[in-house]
């Protein structure tokens, strides 16, 4: 576990200086205008260790990368503006070879709908492979798009790593079985490949970050350079950057980015916890490597999702452990059929299409029946500091975890990694030199005794390569003397995992602790409000769109989750705008709707839900006897309303004609000029949050 730590040390200056702008990124977050005073610090910092003869490598370098931050933000202001959301998105960003571009990825997307129109699939599988082709969520049908996100599966059908993953990865394989492209080749063409697919779909950006990634990948390998994970990480966000900074503060860079480091830096530790899963076994091999992927993917990407959407899926471990190796298995398939629907063989297409269709309707199936039972999906609320806490948790238990049981459970060393190593250096040397006499023949299987005046040196190097070997030495440790007994060792693994078990269950029933009887999402137009057993949707909808969006993205169980503590029984809906908004809630349960607006009998006739004839709201009793009366200025009377109010409290909802003035500050303070009693207060409905029981997004 040390040397684990210490290779994600950067080792290349390029790296070391893609950290120091990140550095100096994250200090102009937090302490904006700083960074030249940082910057200083840094260089009295590294004059004091040069005094006292100390190296600070690492800072020399970062030093620079906080000052070349700090000279394209001063230079490119806008370029590189630390508020993404403030940049009016350019058409040049998803086309930026210009209109030959531009025609290319329309004809892409035209031929793809074309190919999937002749392959006559079922419409819910049509949507699905759209969406695994261009990585748009927005394909698929809103049903089935909410159960993926609550199965923490969404990932699938957003354009990433695992496309081009595979996209790439399956064309390395093939090339490589033909010996006459030679070396470079079978690297070079998927590199070319994906970045035309990566063109095709207007760059998005997690997809630019995993073809950036390969890109340095595959080059390492042509130039026969090895980097580390953490340089490969760092240049490859540090170039995405450069190319596109509006891209690299937004929130599906930061999933992908915190996916891929959460692999790098978790998925050995998480191996080393699972070594009770036999390598040898196909089985166990393959689901020991899966679950430590998945888990350290979902441990990188938890704080992001946490501070993003204010959610998470406990159970997405486990529903990935199934249709990621599923989605595997279709991605190829599916682009296979694609291009032999494009070269019209159809003899071969259809029974590619078949295979196709039933592998999509296995992923649907299992995706819609298992993303409520293992998903385990949650809005955290006000408990989001607590699933961050039970992050940093989960983080140091499983390193300290795994640095234990590698202390005191060392894994015996594959033979065939130490046949060198287990030899004395005297008894090499001597079997070096035997066989490099006059009277040694050189075997035909070894290629290097067929040359003797080099024999001796090769074994020199190859014995101090591997003595050096920082892979061999970590992660295959040699036999130590045992601390615990081997007995032992099942109670470690047991008390670990029931840790692992605990403190998930403890953050997913962490938002529990902050109950929520009512809120309310509002703005001037309309308003939600959770009252106990009943969700009310009051005025127009439609001119709230994105702030409903907003709420329902985050907390729509708040609104409209049903339990046996807090059960949903009534829908009130005002206007025809909200109902979306209502079917969203009900899904499938069987809830009445009692509706006042607009065409209630064509809405009761063609919707699947049950609709009741209702009179618009203009009462709604809270806790502990209080009351939100409506009034609107023009039409109801102050005589009725100085009648309701004479006892109890609450708050009068100013409802006003389109163009007037009426403000609740005038109203309020003409109460005793009404006859209301001071227990009664004139809000609008863009001032419901100064309720006390209301909550405003």
């Amino acid at each position: 576990m040390e040397k684990h730590i210490q290779n994600w040390l950067p080792c290349s200056a390029y790296s070391k200086i893609s950290l120091g702008t990140f550095v100096g990124i994250v200090i102009d977050l937090i302490l904006p205008d700083t960074i030249l005073l940082w910057i200083g610090a840094g260089v009295i910092a590294i004059s004091i260790g040069s005094f006292l003869k100390i190296r600070f490598q690492i800072v020399k370098y970062s030093i620079f990368g906080m000052f070349l931050f700090a000279c394209v933000s001063t230079y490119f202001p806008v370029r590189f503006q630390k508020n993404p959301q403030k940049i009016t998105f350019r058409v040049s960003q998803k086309n930026p070879f210009g209109k030959p571009e531009k025609i290319f990825q329309e004809k892409f997307r035209e031929q793809v709908l074309l190919e999937l129109k002749e392959a006559d699939l079922k419409k819910n599988s049509n949507r699905v492979a759209l969406g695994l082709i261009f990585g748009e969520a927005k394909q698929l049908s809103r049903e089935f798009k909410t159960k993926a996100k609550e199965g923490g599966i969404l990932h699938l059908f957003a354009a990433s790593g695992l496309h081009l993953g595979i996209l790439m990865g399956v064309q390395y394989r093939l090339l490589k079985l033909m010996p006459n492209l030679g070396y470079k080749l079978p690297r070079i063409i998927p590199l070319l490949t994906g970045f035309l697919y990566l063109s095709a779909l207007g760059y998005p950006v997690s997809l630019s970050r995993a073809w950036i990634f390969a890109g340095m990948l595959l080059f390492q390998g042509l130039f026969f350079r090895k980097l580390r994970s953490v340089d490969l990480l760092l240049g490859s966000a540090w170039i995405l950057w450069i190319v596109d900074p509006p891209g690299f503060y937004t929130v599906s860079f930061c999933l992908s980015f915190g996916a891929v480091t959460g692999i790098f830096l978790f998925s050995y530790p998480i191996q080393v916890a699972c070594n009770f899963l036999s390598d040898e076994n196909r089985i166990t091999s393959f689901l020991k490597e899966n679950l430590s992927i998945s888990f350290s993917a979902g441990l990188g990407t938890m704080p992001v999702l946490l501070f993003a959407f204010g959610s998470f899926s406990f159970g997405s471990i486990l529903l990935n452990l199934i249709v990621v190796p599923l989605t595997g298995i279709l991605l190829p398939i599916l682009y296979f059929s694609l291009i032999i629907q494009k070269i019209k063989l159809t003899f071969f297409a259809e029974p590619f299409w078949s295979i196709t269709e039933l592998l999509i309707q296995m992923l649907i199936y299992l995706s819609e029946t298992l993303s409520q039972s293992l998903g385990f999906y949650k809005e955290m609320g006000d408990a989001i500091w607590i699933g961050i806490i039970g992050w940093f948790l989960l983080c140091v238990g499983i390193f300290f975890y795994a640095y234990f049981m590698e202390k005191n459970y060392p894994r015996s060393a594959p033979k065939r990694k130490f046949t060198l190593w287990e030899m004395p250096k005297h008894k090499l040397n001597v079997e070096v030199s035997d066989r490099n006499s006059k009277d040694a023949d050189p075997s035909p299987l070894d290629p290097d005794s067929a040359f003797p005046e080099i024999d001796t040196s090769i074994h020199k190097r190859k014995f101090e390569e591997i003595s050096k070997n920082i892979q061999n030495s970590e992660y295959y440790p040699f036999k130590k003397e045992r601390r615990f007994r081997k007995k032992s060792y099942p109670v470690f693994c047991v008390l670990f995992f029931i840790s692992v078990f605990g403190i998930h269950v403890l953050l997913y029933q962490s938002p529990n602790l902050f109950p929520t009887e009512n809120h309310i999402v509002n703005n001037r137009f309309f308003f939600i409000l959770r009252n106990g057993d009943s969700l009310i949707f009051s005025g127009k909808c439609k001119y709230g769109h994105r702030t409903i969006s907003n709420v329902f993205r985050i907390s729509k169980k708040i609104y409209c989750d049903s339990t046996d503590k807090r059960p949903l029984k009534k829908v009130f809906v005002e206007e025809e705008s909200c109902l979306v908004w209502a079917f969203q809630c009900l899904q499938d349960r069987s809830i009445d709707i009692f509706y006042s607006g607009r065409d209630f009998e064509l809405w009761k006739r063609t919707s699947r839900f049950h609709f009741l004839k209702s009179n618009p709201i203009r009462e709604i009793p809270l806790s502990k006897g209080s009351k939100i009366l409506f009034f609107h200025t023009k039409k109801d009377s102050l005589f009725q309303l100085s009648q309701k109010t004479k006892t109890g409290n609450g708050w009068i909802l100013l409802e006003t004609p389109y163009g007037s003035r009426d403000d609740s500050k005038v109203w309020n303070r003409n109460r005793k000029l009404l006859g209301l009693s001071e227990n009664w207060m004139f809000l609008e409905k863009d001032e419901l949050q100064r309720i006390p029981i209301s909550k405003s997004f």
